[in-house]
């Protein structure tokens, strides 16, 4: 019979093995084919119904590429392409992995993730009337999106130019978003949107190749 630990130890591998099931588009049998284990071993394991081996979780962290902590702790990890400059993310360049740890509740709004490293080095920023110090270890995380649907910061190409936008309403035809100051009405096919801005990642070493990014 398992106790409280091991249902949560079992509980948090599961969400992880879930989760990257879910966005790789995975069975739970093909799940267990892609990291070599027998299926029902791995069911019994997947529906809570059993412990995994010391070789077991070495085995699943290893494929998850992650720690046995990292797999055993309370929050979700993910990796993010990391892009020095939205122009570089827009030609598709190379990419540096980036790990941030996050909760379930922000899973949602995380399905294609990226973060952009930000380009006011050494100064003081404020959003949303919280005051942020940035340097060059700290990188804006944005969820890809080529629709504006919600109210919130979005790049997009206005005007020629890609700026940051803040939008504060919408409707099926137009926008309206804080330019220069001032609330203006923009007709949605003036705008191209390319990701909506989520928060801050401030990494420790940003000259690793994987680095773990904290949420500011």
């Amino acid at each position: 019979m398992l106790n409280d630990i091991d249902t949560k130890s079992i509980d948090n591998i599961t969400q992880k093995l879930q989760i990257h099931m879910q966005r790789n588009n995975q069975t739970m049998h093909g799940l267990a084919s892609s990291m070599g284990f027998d299926y029902q071993p791995f069911y019994r394991l997947m529906t809570k119904k059993s412990l995994p081996t010391i070789s077991s979780l070495n085995h699943i962290a290893e494929k998850l590429n992650c720690s046995i902590s990292e797999l055993l702790a309370d929050h979700i990890f993910l990796d993010v392409p990391g892009f020095t400059s939205i122009e570089n993310f827009l030609a598709n360049k190379s990419s540096t992995s980036i790990r941030i740890y996050i909760t379930t509740d922000m899973l949602r709004d995380m399905d294609e993730c990226i973060a952009i490293k930000t380009d006011i080095p050494d100064e003081n920023h404020q959003l949303n009337n919280i005051d942020f110090h940035l340097n060059t270890n700290v990188y804006q995380l944005f969820t890809v999106t080529s629709k504006i649907n919600i109210d919130g910061f979005f790049l997009v190409k206005y005007r020629k130019q890609i700026t940051m936008l803040e939008v504060v309403s919408i409707s099926s035809k137009v926008i309206m978003a804080i330019v220069d100051g001032k609330i203006v009405q923009i007709p949605t096919e003036d705008l191209e949107a390319y990701v909506k801005f989520i928060t801050y990642i401030e990494l420790p070493n940003p000259l690793q190749n994987t680095v773990s990014g904290k949420l500011i």
